[in-house]
């Protein structure tokens, strides 16, 4: 396989990853020392030592740098349990059994597609098809890679290619737990590790009712209900695991198994993917999945075994429950845990949470509403056993006890989309004004967030620290000829803010620097935030901001010609440069909320919330600098 040239910027996880033991070389330091980058996957292998937990092999390009980007080389296909696949996505870097950054690829915006099976096709470069063009991310195995992909047809003209492993890995209900039930057991089996019996025979009309097993978690509802109720989903589900067991073969050990997956609904759907474009930009490689629609249908009552919620309290004196089962481990800030699918988790052992890659509902989210009984029919027993002293974590059934291995809850963090129509949208004046707009309401109404805002002002190196409006911007400088080498086109155009009718560059971005003072703190905060480009309807870019204090201020013109020197060659992605301040930094989003009064205020609240102590209830400020 050829080396191939990245330039992406790279980012850095809000939380870093858990460390992976089938990451971990043991031995050696040939793969141990280097990092690695997510570049896909192969197929699926049974798994002969935790039988629960079938295995992916994962593709990793072995990263080196080179002219301000990288080069992905030779190949190291680990494998690792089919529940732990939504923390590897591809563009993410790994180094050490752990990922603490990603290459952010480009995002698209969100596609319509239909997933009617007449709608779409699976293809594969094993079966002399090219769902793109091989030169444009290279497959692991050149044209006789077996991956396959989902190829949905656009009123482009072009396609959206996506990896089946993809789809599944986050389309297919939100926790891991229900990827590896799907895959390990056969359909009959499944069902009584999906669904526990609904205790009464209600019939709700225009309702379906389904009730969890514990360790699935409530947004697995949707896709649960569908394989309860829908025949097209429980038809679609069942064909997984006979696919894969004839995949395996009867070979000793047996063969990988490539999975077509297609989607388990059918009807009109949108997605939204980072990935690469082709065919002129008509057509789109998704190699990552942020987001998917849900399907239409009637509403949704959702239990769950061993349900806890009542709207009155079982009578004192009534038997108690609970008693004696583990506690959740408690995770320490940046506590890192090791996850393994060499063995299956311990009976009655606690249950570490690991939250993976956010995932939005787009579009209007399905009816669902959760089931209270009426009265408890016991009381909780507050004692609980202490979790085991364990560092090493498994997402398989649980098997035996005394390995020292507690159970992983795996799953994605999922959200709406915000729509627009919740809330009267404010009028923008852009990212930068609305921004600077916001502090000054927020000093002028004191009250609001829990920090009174004493003063706002501007700065550039030649005009100091004015509270004159409107703010002035300093500029991001062009790059020198002699800087250019090995940068991308996109790369050097981007310090521009506009062009000429040739794609010439005309005016420079400008990058906005805000000093705020806060009562009581004696430090001023100061912002970073970078000017967007736009068209005649909005803004087409979206950074992030960066907040920081300075041991003085006689440091801030510095770092601000290392800051805008360096924020062009990543394209206004800042993550890897805040080590690199003289004091402490942070990222901010623009956010916006339906509480908000102006334009920009749920942004500079953000800025403040990350650089701030919040107050002590009792009046005093915690953590107040001195």
């Amino acid at each position: 396989m050829q080396d191939f040239f990245i330039d992406f910027p790279r980012i850095r996880l809000e939380t870093p990853t858990d460390r992976y033991t089938e990451l971990q070389i043991h031995g050696t330091n040939k793969y141990h020392d280097w990092e690695w980058v997510v570049w896909g996957y192969g197929g699926l292998i049974k798994n002969t030592k935790a039988k629960s937990q079938p295995r992916v092999q994962v593709v990793l390009r072995k990263l080196k740098p080179k002219d301000g980007g990288y080069i992905a080389s030779e190949i190291y296909t680990p494998q690792i349990p089919i529940q732990s696949l939504v923390q590897f996505p591809i563009g993410s870097i790994w180094k050490e059994g752990s990922s603490t950054e990603e290459f952010s690829l480009p995002l698209a915006p969100d596609f319509v597609v239909d997933f009617t099976e007449s709608q779409y096709e699976l293809i594969s470069f094993s079966q002399g098809q090219e769902p793109y063009p091989e030169t444009l991310f290279p497959p692991a195995y050149s044209k006789k890679d077996k991956g396959w992909y989902l190829s949905f047809p656009l009123t482009s003209g072009g396609k959206l290619v996506i990896p089946c492993l993809e789809f599944f890995n986050r389309c297919y209900g939100s926790s891991g737990e229900f990827r590896r039930i799907l895959t390990t057991y056969p359909w009959s089996e499944r069902n009584e590790r999906l669904y526990a019996p609904i205790a009464d025979s209600e019939n709700i009309e225009n309702c379906w009712r389904i009730k969890r097993r514990k360790r699935l978690v409530k947004e697995d509802c949707v896709i649960l209900a569908h394989g309860l109720y829908d025949s097209y989903t429980t038809k679609t589900l069942e064909g997984i695991y006979p696919l894969l067991e004839a995949g395996y073969g009867n070979q000793t050990p047996p063969l990988p198994a490539f999975l077509q997956i297609k989607p388990w609904f059918k009807g009109k759907a949108k997605l939204r993917v980072r990935g690469l474009s082709f065919d002129n930009d008509r057509s789109f490689l998704g190699l990552q999945i942020l987001g998917c629609s849900e399907p239409n249908g009637v509403s949704i009552e959702r239990d769950r075994e061993n349900n806890n919620q009542v709207d009155k309290q079982a009578p004192e004196g009534s038997a108690t429950a609970f008693g004696g089962s583990p506690s959740k481990i408690t995770r320490n800030l940046n506590q890192i845990f090791d996850l393994t699918s060499d063995d299956d988790p311990d009976h009655q052992t606690g249950t570490l949470e690991v939250q993976s890659r956010e995932f939005v509902i787009l579009g209007k989210p399905r009816d669902v509403t959760d089931r209270k009984n009426p009265e408890g029919r016991y009381r909780a027993d507050q004692t609980r056993c202490p979790p085991d002293n364990t560092n090493t974590f498994s997402g398989g059934a649980p098997h035996g006890n005394s390995k020292g291995v507690g159970h992983a809850s795996i799953h994605s963090e999922t959200k709406q989309d915000e729509p627009q129509t919740n809330f009267a949208e404010l009028e923008s004046e852009g990212a930068l004004r609305d921004l600077w707009n916001a502090f000054i309401y927020l000093q002028n109404n004191p009250g609001i967030i829990p920090w009174k805002i004493t003063a706002v002002e501007w700065h550039t190196p030649e005009h100091r620290f004015d509270p004159a409006q409107p703010p002035c911007l300093v500029s991001i400088s062009p790059f020198a000829e002699a800087d250019t080498e090995g940068l991308t086109p996109a790369t050097t155009k981007w310090v521009y803010y506009d062009f000429d009718e040739c794609g010439h560059g005309k005016t420079l971005r400008g990058m906005m620097v805000l000093r705020i003072k806060v009562e009581g703190h004696s430090k001023p905060i100061y912002i970073f935030d970078i000017q967007r480009r736009q068209n005649d309807v909005k803004e087409t870019d979206k950074f992030k901001g960066v907040v920081f204090t300075l041991p003085s201020d006689d440091l801030l013109d510095e770092w601000i010609d290392d800051y805008r020197h360096h924020i062009r060659r990543l394209k206004g992605i800042p993550d890897t440069l805040l080590t690199s301040c003289p004091g402490r930094a942070f990222m901010f989003k623009h956010s916006s909320s339906k509480k908000e009064k102006v334009a920009g205020q749920a942004a500079a609240a953000n800025a403040l919330n990350k650089i701030l102590p919040k107050p002590a209830r009792n009046g005093r400020r915690s953590g107040d600098q001195k």
